[in-house]
């Protein structure tokens, strides 16, 4: 972690949160120190980790902190909730120590911190590697010659890409729309699952033979 990395500190006890501060600051670490919930909410606009008191302002800052995008230290007492702990460390980056008596959970804090930013950094590593991908799929069926559709289990348009145009729609008039819209009546009943499927109900067609359904899904043989 670099020296310039900034850290947030909210404990409960003055005095432990600053023998906290001071062991992240041996590691070359900036550290605000919180006294209370706006100095929290301020501070977590400027950081990068938290190193966070389950009891610090009565818990509310340990239970929101799922509304700061910066991972966190939960430090805890021996006879904390398990199942709470578990909870509020519920994202993949945040990790936990339990104090004890002899204050030996202090010289672990660094390292945690060190791993939760390293963890966070992954994890937005990977994410934005997906949504690059995603973006790069769509941009790949926006642009393509064939008419690509997507239908939720109602059988209404979840997605269009543009080539639906050759038909005089729009993607956006479509959106929301039951596909029965754009099938004439009189082939809706050869081309709708609902409608289809209860003549074929227990024969294997095989691929040759299957009806053509503009609503299919495929589960199993044909």
């Amino acid at each position: 972690m670099a020296s310039t990395v900034p850290v947030l500190v909210a404990i409960a006890d003055p005095q432990q949160a600053e023998y906290v501060a001071e062991a992240l600051r041996e590691q070359g670490n900036q550290v605000i120190i919180a006294k209370n919930l706006i100095e929290v909410d301020t501070a977590m606009a400027e950081v990068r980790a938290a190193v966070v008191d389950t009891d610090f302002s009565g818990g509310a800052v340990a239970d929101w902190l799922s509304l700061w995008p910066v991972p966190a230290v939960l430090v805890a007492d021996p006879d904390c909730d398990p199942s709470k702990l578990a909870k509020l460390c519920a994202d993949e980056s945040s990790a936990f120590i339990l104090r004890d008596a002899h204050g030996r959970w202090i010289d672990f804090i660094p390292q945690l911190a060190r791993k939760a930013i390293a963890v966070r950094e992954s994890i937005d590593r990977q994410n934005s590697t997906i949504i690059r991908a995603e973006s790069s799929y769509m941009n790949l069926l926006r642009v393509m010659p064939d008419i690509v559709y997507v239908l939720d289990g109602d059988g209404y348009f979840a997605y269009l890409n543009d080539t639906i145009s050759e038909l005089g729609w729009k993607p956006s008039e479509l959106l929301g729309k039951h596909f029965a819209e754009i099938v004439h009546p009189d082939d809706l009943p050869e081309v709708g699952r609902s409608l289809v499927l209860n003549r074929f109900q227990g024969v294997s067609t095989g691929p040759s033979q299957a009806p053509k359904l503009f609503d299919e899904r495929r589960s199993g043989e044909r």
